[in-house]
């Protein structure tokens, strides 16, 4: 699950901008929608990290997934270039809590002597969909 939403986060960071240029927009515009990417999330990593930690795993790995999915059709359904301000906003955001419901859930479903080798799969699965994901 996480290399397939990887793969739709990665290969959005190429499509969205390019079909921001497609609608007509310029430098400023497109430069603004690959910064909200990482703005949103960067405000609000902390304060998310900590209420995954209260409220464990599942609501936010849900809230994640469809998170994702919602922003990966938006596009499709909506022509505009306000559509995808909020695409890349609510990709960067729901990425985000996908990726620390992920990282929580790792940690927690084995043992210490098992942990590093989760997180290495992970850390492939992630890298392994960085790669493949603009390319699809």
């Amino acid at each position: 699950m996480a290399f397939l939403t990887h793969i739709g986060f990665a290969g959005s960071r190429l499509a969205v901008p390019l079909l921001a240029v497609d609608q007509g927009g310029g430098p400023f515009v497109v430069g603004t929608i690959v910064a909200l990417y990482a703005a949103l999330p960067a405000v609000l990593a902390l304060p998310m990290g900590r209420l995954a930690d209260r409220i464990g795993y599942k609501l936010p790995l849900l809230f994640g997934t469809s998170g994702i999915f919602a922003a990966l059709l938006l596009p499709w359904f909506f022509h505009s270039v306000t559509t995808l301000y909020f695409v890349a906003s609510l990709l960067g955001v729901s990425f985000m809590v996908f990726q620390l419901a992920t990282q929580t859930l790792v940690g927690a479903i084995a043992g210490p002597e098992q942990r590093s080798r989760n997180y290495s799969l992970l850390s492939l699965g992630y890298a392994s969909a960085n790669f493949s994901g603009p390319a699809c």
